[in-house]
């Protein structure tokens, strides 16, 4: 089943382009997998592969042509062994152009009911830096996507936590939007209610109030005031889950990015948002010359390091080949290849494994074991029904407000006539 995976930053120049590249790459290992560059007013993308581009998004925005039209594969120049087959892209336009970097309302319906529509596993989405209305509408309701910073940009780490902030915001405000959307799940939901939540709610969000600093903040004052406890059960529940996920990019040490990164992210997160949003952090990828050089050459880190291993051992195999027929010896037999299980212990061991090949063995210093740790806690939360990570599909606000609502029925119920939860 498709899920959609926004990969985002705060800021510029913290390698987003080149993760997510190189993740869509990892995940096309075993996944049919799709990558798109969000960003329509450059062209990151193609310059970051060296694969001829047919048909981009101009096409599909300006010339009526299909988005599956648009996919570009690697091709036998960049894997020549199809290796990565799974994998297809789909590049911005090659100049700016004006109405395709602010499309429309109906443009962006039907880019959304194009990607919806795509035949894949995973479509990950490349979206421009920081935040604003084109960002945020391909961006999930529930949870943030992949929210890329590192202990290089101190700023990227602030403006992480905004995008936070602000998508959990969205949410809020389409859900108490008005009362006469209320009404068609909730009946009897008073108009001044409403209009005092969303008073209220503007002063948390502008962050100025001090006595409403945060979210938290704000159901403490509401669970005892608010007349219509139907808002705090509401509010609570979206507040509790959502979720943020966030990889660490151009990695240094726990030391640093603990200082830098990771205390000032979640310190601004449980101030300014709150302290009941769930946090995953999903991995990291290590500073490496490798992934700058292979940013140059326009060959993917995931490529260029699965070549030079598989080459490698090509190479040994013809050197062992060549002496045993020096000497006379009978060819090396084939090992016999291990039948894989799918058990819960082996799964376990395996993510043991992962686990201690990052933090235990050095291996936390390769970029390819950083990227398969990511790819395998994204196959994992990906099954998991407890993680909301990515989506299904892009969800029209009257789409999520429908499967949000529904969402509600399998929490306790709420009496209309008494205005409070029913246990």
């Amino acid at each position: 089943m498709l899920r959609i995976i926004p990969v985002s930053s705060g800021k510029g120049g913290v390698g987003k382009t080149t993760f997510a590249m190189n993740y869509a790459l990892a995940l096309s290992r075993t996944h049919k997998t799709v990558l798109i560059d969000m960003d329509t007013g450059t062209s990151s993308l193609r310059n970051c592969l060296d694969a001829p581009v047919q048909k981009d998004l101009y096409h599909f925005l300006k010339k009526n042509a299909r988005l599956d039209e648009c996919l570009t594969p690697l091709g036998s120049k960049l894997d020549p062994d199809n290796v990565f087959r799974n994998f297809s892209f789909i590049a911005s336009p090659r100049n700016f152009i004006y109405d395709v970097v602010n499309f429309s309302k109906d443009v962006k319906l039907r880019l959304i009911d194009g990607i919806n529509s795509i035949d894949a596993d995973f479509v990950i989405l490349d979206v421009k830096a920081g935040i604003d209305y084109n960002v945020i509408e391909f961006l999930p309701f529930t949870n943030t996507g992949i929210l890329l910073f590192t202990p290089k940009n101190k700023a990227a780490t602030v403006t992480a936590s905004e995008m936070t902030k602000a998508i959990l915001f969205r949410m809020i405000r389409l859900i108490f939007q008005s009362t006469e959307v209320l009404n068609k799940h909730f009946p009897n939901i008073n108009e001044n209610d409403t209009t005092l939540f969303n008073e209220l709610i503007n002063l948390v969000e502008d962050g100025y109030d001090e006595q409403l600093k945060s979210l938290d903040d704000f159901l403490i004052m509401i669970e005892d005031e608010f007349p219509d406890k139907r808002f705090v059960h509401l509010l609570r529940h979206a507040i509790e889950h959502f979720r943020v996920y966030f990889v660490l990019n151009m990695f240094d040490s726990i030391e640093e990015s603990t200082d830098t990164v990771i205390k000032p992210f979640v310190e601004n997160i449980y101030s300014t948002v709150s302290d009941k949003v769930i946090i995953h952090n999903l991995g990291w990828i290590v500073r490496s010359e490798e992934i700058y050089r292979s940013t140059v050459d326009a060959i993917p880190y995931e490529i260029a390091h699965h070549y030079k291993k598989t080459n490698a051992e090509k190479r040994k195999t013809r050197k062992d080949s060549n002496l045993r027929t020096l000497l006379g010896l009978e060819p090396a037999k084939k090992p016999k290849k291990k039948i894989k299980s799918e058990t819960t212990s082996e799964e376990i061991n395996h993510q043991v494994d992962l686990l201690q090949k990052m933090y235990m063995n050095g291996a936390g210093n390769d970029p390819a074991t950083n990227l398969s740790f990511i790819t395998d806690r994204t196959l994992n939360i990906s099954k998991s029904t407890v993680h909301r990570f990515g989506m299904r599909k892009i969800y029209t606000n009257e789409h999520f407000l429908g499967k949000f609502f529904n969402e509600m029925k399998q929490q306790p119920q709420i009496s209309e006539n008494s205005k409070s939860i029913i246990p």
